[in-house]
């Protein structure tokens, strides 16, 4: 009967992702318990998903499965002033569509034989994204409806070892999928190296394959201390955008360094915190300035202008009873773009410039196997406002030229465990 129960909740999980549309949402969509206290989880695991922070976390979290889904409202607004054509300012909302939806599971057995202690694990998660869509063209950019659809799913199959008791190493092999569709962008043709292979070719796909190592080890019984590792990966070009996309379409998954600590504060209260480190500057098609015309695609093409991100998480989790845990949590990572960047224009398109999250969640064990965990977030509006360079087409942009964009997000999520 547990049997099939488990093959059923995989099956769910397996569908759910089949079926949902993985449009993208707020980077890094795992565990729900995570979510609810400020995506930490690097030195604090709490369920099946947890190898998607620390791979060495596995061997903390029992034989279990989750699968769960978040669901994400965006808001912003896109406001361009200084240009020549007066028809060219004004408001432009980049969230026609406000809802996306992320699927998400994973599945961990742990194995004991002649006190070696084992964990073997799969999880497949959301782990970066950029998204927009505007309800109509943004007439400096282009003649068709702005857009940009971005998502990074990961499939990760981890391995973990106890090395001695309380300290864990673990090893993930990540298989990356990878989606961009762009629209919108008609007016940069006369800058690119591959004209045709800009904007409007649909949804194009790219492939790769990552490693993460981790370590997770507990000192006095109360403090633990997690790091984990995440190399660049290659991944295959997009070869439909690789007019726009730098280096002929290639988009890697950049490095990732994460620590993290928690500590047993009281013996019903938890706190954690982590600290990740996202190398954007390594990746040419995130990091290079839009502001070089004429070589949108070329190796050291034009590109985004992204700099480092930072991310700092923390919370608190709270048992309150044999059969509920309450969380609260906080995420701040300043926005990858500086303020000073030139050609804001492609950055119209991403619309990542959130920088502080509040979140909180529970968790209702609904009997020694089976518990039911939820979490909501809200993201604070900020806005970014860029400068536009001169030498880009069309040749009406102006010195005095800006566009400001902002955004806003709230999301909540609910998932479902079991205990085999």
């Amino acid at each position: 009967m547990k049997r099939r129960f488990l093959k059923g909740l995989i099956l769910l999980g397996t569908t759910l992702l089949l079926s949902l549309p993985l449009t993208p949402a707020e980077a890094f969509i795992a565990s729900i318990k995570g979510l609810g206290i400020g995506a930490t989880g690097v030195a604090y695991p709490q369920d099946a998903e947890a190898g998607a922070y620390n791979p060495a976390g596995i061997t903390w979290v029992g034989s279990r499965a989750d699968v769960g889904i978040s669901v994400i409202r965006s808001d912003g607004l896109t406001i361009a002033t200084g240009f020549q054509n007066p028809a060219q300012n004004g408001n432009f909302n980049p969230y026609v569509k406000h809802y996306v939806y992320n699927p998400h599971f994973g599945v961990v057995k742990q194995i004991y034989h002649c006190d070696k202690h084992l964990a073997i694990g799969l999880v497949v998660y959301n782990r970066a994204e950029a998204f927009s869509k505007y309800g109509q063209p943004f007439p400096n950019l282009g003649t068709s409806h702005l857009r940009l659809t971005y998502i990074q799913e990961i499939v990760a199959t981890q391995v973990a070892f106890e090395i001695c008791p309380g300290h864990s190493i673990g090893l993930s092999l990540d298989l990356l999928f990878q989606r961009l569709k762009i629209n919108g962008l008609e007016n940069f043709e006369a800058d690119t190296t591959a004209p045709g292979f800009v904007t409007g070719n649909g949804a194009s796909t790219g492939e790769g394959v990552g490693l993460t190592v981790g370590y997770l080890g507990e000192f006095g019984g109360c403090f633990r201390i997690g790091l984990s590792y995440t190399p660049e990966a290659e991944i295959s070009r997009f070869n439909r955008y690789k007019g726009f996309i730098a280096d002929k379409g290639r988009l890697n998954s950049p490095q990732r360094i994460a620590g993290g600590i928690s500590l047993k504060v009281l013996p019903c209260l938890n706190w954690a915190f982590d600290i990740v480190h996202v190398a954007y500057n390594q990746i040419p098609a995130l990091h290079n300035p839009l502001a070089i015309p004429g070589n949108l695609g070329a190796a050291n093409g034009a590109a985004f202008g992204w700099r480092d991100r930072i991310f700092f998480r923390t919370g608190f989790d709270y048992q309150v009873n044999d059969n509920i845990n309450v969380r609260i949590g906080y995420r701040h990572a300043r926005a990858p773009m500086p303020r000073e960047l030139e050609a804001g224009a492609a950055n119209l398109l991403t619309m990542e410039t959130t920088q502080d999250f509040i979140t909180t969640g529970f968790t209702y064990r609904i009997d020694c196997k089976k518990e039911f965990s939820f979490y909501y977030a809200h993201g604070f509006h900020h806005n970014v406002e860029n400068r536009i360079p001169l030498g880009l087409n069309p040749p009406n942009f102006l010195p005095g030229a800006r566009v400001k964009y902002g955004q806003s997000k709230d999301a909540f999520g609910f998932s479902f465990g079991l205990y085999y």
